[in-house]
């Protein structure tokens, strides 16, 4: 049987002041953080819209005459809008599903009734952004288009565009 010592009477008031002194420090802690995030929101916010815009420059200098790629869309909509699909750019824009798709209401449908094109996505990101919604974007290192945009509206509802297999196929000045 071990027996354990008895503490003095002020050990137990000791930790307890401590254990209130460390809360206390977290808590202002805490407090001073939440406030310096909310005071340099417009900073961020300037610096985003900067960025976006910046990108969009860079696309319009970078981008091929002719490419294609995928549209994929999360969020919590119709089937016609969360079904990927194929866009090429050539002359113009041509979107279709890689298979047909029976919309909610039994309609068939090739091609998507309102795509979003590439170059959309810097206006749709910017309005976002103006709009104090969440906003989380990735871009094409080699394009800079954007290839990954998510926003997280005020009422929680979430809406993510995803680019993928971006494939340049003839570039500006070619032959």
């Amino acid at each position: 049987m071990v027996k354990r010592r008895s503490r003095p009477a002020g050990y137990q008031i000791t930790t307890h002041i401590a254990v209130a002194l460390l809360l206390l420090i977290l808590f202002v802690t805490s407090a001073y953080l939440f406030v310096e995030s909310g005071s340099s929101k417009a900073t961020t916010k300037a610096q985003l819209l900067q960025e976006i815009e910046t990108k969009r420059s860079e696309w319009n200098e970078r981008r091929p005459l002719y490419y294609d790629y995928v549209v994929d869309r999360d969020c919590e909509c119709s089937i016609e809008v969360r079904t990927p699909y194929n866009v090429s750019v050539q002359f113009t824009p041509l979107a279709w599903f890689a298979v047909d798709i029976e919309t909610e209401d039994g309609e068939v449908l090739s091609q998507p009734r309102s795509p979003v094109w590439l170059p959309q996505l810097f206006g749709i990101a910017a309005e976002a952004v103006e709009a104090d919604q969440q906003v989380t974007l990735r871009y094409s290192r080699r394009f800079a288009f954007i290839s990954s945009l998510q926003i997280i509206r005020d009422d929680g509802s979430e809406i993510r565009y995803e680019i993928r297999d971006f494939e340049a196929t003839e570039y500006q000045g070619s032959p």
